[in-house]
């Protein structure tokens, strides 16, 4: 009995043990993507909620500048992406009642098999002189990476410190 019970004891330490051993590999750093951006501003288009989104082709990428910059004269001509080898992503934050408003900390990790988009959205602090208008802060980047699914990983909200 005590053999068995040593034993058992025994290969239960080895599994914590090797468990351990397991989950050190998952706590190396993933490889960061690098990350071109094609447009970032504060004036997207009109839509309730916020939006985190892969587009996947030239028709949808022209839709959405359009509606992004429709009101702008002269219009902007889209810059160029090659869909066969650059994944095109954009978040944009829902409506904001003033400006002071931004997506910052934006990283793309390759995890082991998908995308991890990290993003943080900023807030003016209680001390910052913002304008009073309607924003829609977005950012519209590429990555160097295609056919991988994409994770949106929207980190904690941090507040500009503005007292200086």
């Amino acid at each position: 009995m005590v053999n068995s019970r040593n034993s058992f004891y025994g290969l239960l330490l080895a599994m914590v043990f090797l468990s351990g051993c397991i989950g050190m590999l998952g706590d190396e750093p993933l490889p960061e993507l690098e990350i071109v951006t094609i447009e970032k501003a504060y004036n997207g288009y009109n839509t309730d909620a916020p939006i985190e989104m892969v587009i996947k082709n030239q028709g949808d990428y022209e839709e959405i500048w359009g509606r992004i910059f429709k009101s702008r004269q002269p219009f902007p001509q889209p810059p160029q992406i090659d869909f066969e080898r650059q994944t095109l992503i954009m978040i944009m934050l829902d409506l904001k009642y003033s400006g002071g408003y931004e997506i910052t900390d934006l990283e793309a990790v390759r995890g082991s098999d998908y995308i991890s988009i990290r993003y943080r959205e900023e807030h003016p602090g209680k001390y910052c002189g913002v304008t009073e208008v309607l924003t829609k802060p977005f950012h519209l980047f590429t990555i160097s990476e295609k056919g991988w699914p994409v994770r949106f990983n929207k980190m904690e909200t941090v507040y500009r410190d503005c007292k200086n």
